[in-house]
């Protein structure tokens, strides 16, 4: 895998790349969930789209490519 680290310099071009990679990283973690078989609440589903921080969400994803339950990704789906 190559890491793409150009950074934009526009403050415009930056909010768009980073809310592309965001919105990336909540489908690639709800496709893993799906593939996995979980069920997600919506409660659930709104604190994972509603998630900002991309390491938060490379966590999740990671925890949840071998999850068997919601509540393995965190103390946030323990309900």
């Amino acid at each position: 895998m190559v890491a793409w680290d150009y950074q934009f310099e526009s403050k415009y071009a930056r909010r768009y790349f980073d809310r592309g990679e965001r919105r990336g990283k909540i489908h690639a973690l709800l496709l893993v969930l799906n593939a996995r078989g979980i069920t997600l609440s919506d409660e659930h589903k709104a604190v994972i789209t509603s998630c900002t921080d991309i390491p938060q969400l490379n966590r999740w994803t990671l925890r949840a490519s071998s999850a068997v339950r919601i509540r393995e990704l965190g103390d946030q789906f323990a309900r």
